[in-house]
């Protein structure tokens, strides 16, 4: 038997409907309490030291990119590896703060990036940094690439919007980074 899981189809239940409608009427519409409530539930749940809301997975990685940044903006950052099969977002916040884009193909098991291809890169060119993606719920094997980290004196940046709640070898996946 097969079952068709839908990239867009939402559950939304009645409670979903009272928690919007309770937070249009206390007359917060950005920046309330709820901001707050959800911040704390989102680092408890994931094991993270601070949780800060954006707007989409996209704002969060173009802020991440930012924060990377070691050259004053509008010079080049250097390269960063990432995947092509990913939402944009993956690459163009890196490359809206300056960064050059490198492509490593996927492992067609595991659908994430392929650690062989991605440390055959590493070897060739002068790489900054590797932004991972967790595909469809399926971790990227973190704990190769935090070794790539150290041997190869480059950073890591999860982008984990596909993956949250996931494990890998039965660990928790969390957001973090990976490097100096």
């Amino acid at each position: 038997m097969s079952r068709k899981l839908f990239y867009g189809k939402h559950s939304i239940d009645a409670d979903d409907l009272g928690a919007v409608d309770l937070s249009l009427q206390s007359g917060w519409l950005a920046n309330g309490p709820k901001v707050g409530e959800f911040e704390e539930l989102f680092a408890h749940r994931t094991g993270a030291k601070h949780a800060i809301a954006v707007s989409s997975g996209t704002a969060a990685l173009h802020l991440t990119a930012l924060s990377m940044a070691q050259e004053p903006l509008g010079e080049r950052q250097g390269t960063v590896i990432t995947t092509p099969l990913t939402f944009v977002a993956s690459a163009s916040a890196f490359i809206h703060a300056g960064f050059d884009i490198e492509l490593v193909d996927i492992d067609y098991e595991t659908l994430n990036i392929d650690p062989n291809l991605l440390e055959d890169v590493l070897k060739k060119k002068k790489i900054k940094g590797i932004v991972p993606v967790h595909f469809a719920g399926l971790m990227a094997d973190m704990h190769i690439i935090s070794g790539f980290t150290d041997k190869y004196g480059v950073w890591a940046v999860e982008d984990a919007a596909h993956a949250l709640g996931a494990r890998l070898s039965g660990e928790k996946m969390e957001s973090s980074f990976c490097g100096d």
